[in-house]
């Protein structure tokens, strides 16, 4: 057996080795800890967190987040003084000079005002939940651009690359049947392979054009711009994991609902107005004298109650849609409490899977190896055209896969710190 023979079943024997180890293991009983998530250290550190940026501010569920903030804590302060605002009654008469003036301040009743402060402060709790999540939402989805990004210039390279390869290996079969040396049917097979390289070359170049156009437009990134090789240099560094925050926001967004209805139900019962009121009149109208200012006054004053009867407008609808509202809310904070509670068990193991593919080598020496020793073969006889095309066509599709292997690392990484909510998501720390 020559050497090139020999190398070629060695290739494969390590390139069929790589699979079965990245191929997920059986869970035992006896399974090792999950180490740490590795980091990869890169010069690219700052073009990631300036594109990150730049998404948090151009994401427009940011910035309705935002403003939802600012009204849920605007009526948060409205909500910690009166309900209501205090009214003025003024009347002037004319004829006879009688005037009147009335100050009344209608209270809430039935503890609504306390009802309402506590339904505005969970709204601004939710609210503030929810632009938290809404930024770390926003820096997930620039990585996740960044990370296509990446795989799609990756892959262009790999099949430019196979392109070439098969372009070589057509124009050595040409050249060996100009020589008398060949077969038709190795320069057919050489031919098909190469179309099928330019076509799989075509469709990468068509994804890292829409890789380009989605980070241009979600983190304004250009497309003259060179991006890091390893997807992982985008994923979020290992920080302290912040599991159980959409279900903290499930529940504050169920307290609200439920502050509502009770809000809804103490304002069933209308406000009671306290005020006082005083009448100034002309004293000099009454003897048969000319009205003027200067005539005699007389002055009368006191207080004022002002009650409405509840007794057609109940509010039954407006308590019916909280009532609703409030079921609602608490069953989808049970449903997402329940599913961070199957991921805080589930966790451990995903890390250890991200970590042992950490540990498995970028395979594209030795697939070009591999190709180069099929060639090797094929020239020296040891191996027919017909018997090659498959185990090129293998070698091309296992090299493809492989190519993924830091980017589906990455998107894994990316998709566990998007589930625990990790502080390092977003590297500005929450700062606008």
């Amino acid at each position: 057996m020559s050497w090139t023979l020999r190398s070629l079943v060695i290739l494969g024997l390590q390139l069929g080795a790589r699979e079965a180890a990245a191929a997920p293991a059986a869970p035992s009983a006896e399974q090792t800890p999950a180490e740490p998530i590795p980091t990869v250290p890169t010069a690219h550190g700052a073009l990631v967190n300036a594109a990150i940026t730049q998404a948090i501010h151009r994401d427009p569920a940011v910035h309705a987040a935002e403003a939802a903030l600012q009204a849920a804590t605007g009526a948060a302060a409205d909500a910690a003084g009166l309900q209501h605002n205090p009214v003025v009654d003024a009347r002037l008469g004319f004829g006879v000079a009688q005037h009147e003036l009335a100050l009344s301040q209608p209270l809430a009743r039935g503890g609504a005002g306390a009802a309402a402060r506590a339904a505005a402060e969970a709204r601004r709790a939710a609210a503030a939940q929810r632009l938290t999540l809404a930024r770390l939402d926003a820096a997930a989805a620039a990585r996740a651009a960044l990370i296509e990004g990446i795989a799609a210039e990756q892959q262009l390279k790999l099949w430019t690359e196979a392109t070439a390869l098969a372009q070589a290996a057509r124009e050595g079969a040409e050249a060996r049947l100009a020589a008398g040396d060949g077969a038709g049917l190795a320069v057919q097979l050489a031919r098909l392979e190469q179309a099928a390289a330019e076509a799989a070359r075509l469709e990468a170049a068509s994804r890292r054009a829409a890789a380009r156009r989605a980070l241009a437009a979600c983190c304004g990134i250009s497309p003259g711009l060179s991006l890091p090789e390893d997807p992982m240099a985008t994923a979020p560094p290992p920080s302290a994991a912040r599991a159980g925050l959409r279900g903290t926001l499930a529940t504050a967004e169920a307290g609200a609902a439920a502050a509502d209805l009770r809000l809804q139900q103490a304002s069933a019962r209308p406000p009671l107005a306290v005020g006082l009121w005083v009448q100034a009149q002309d004293l000099g109208a009454q003897t048969g004298q000319p009205a003027a200012w200067a005539a005699p006054m007389g002055w009368s004053f006191g207080p004022s109650l002002e009650l409405e009867l509840g007794l057609a407008q109940r509010r039954r609808a407006a308590v019916g849609e909280a009532g609703a509202a409030a079921r609602g809310a608490s069953a989808a904070a049970k449903a997402i409490t329940d599913g961070e509670a199957a991921l805080a068990e589930i966790s451990d193991q995903l890390r250890d899977a991200i970590t042992r593919t950490h540990a498995q080598p970028m395979p594209s020496a030795e697939a070009r190896g591999a190709l180069l020793a099929l060639d090797a073969a094929v020239a020296a006889g040891e191996l027919s055209p017909t018997e090659a095309a498959p185990l090129r066509q293998r070698v091309l599709a296992a090299w493809a896969q492989a190519a993924g292997l830091r980017a589906a690392q990455a998107r894994a990484t990316l998709d566990l710190a998007q589930a625990e909510a990790w502080e390092s998501l977003d590297p500005s720390g929450g700062e606008p």
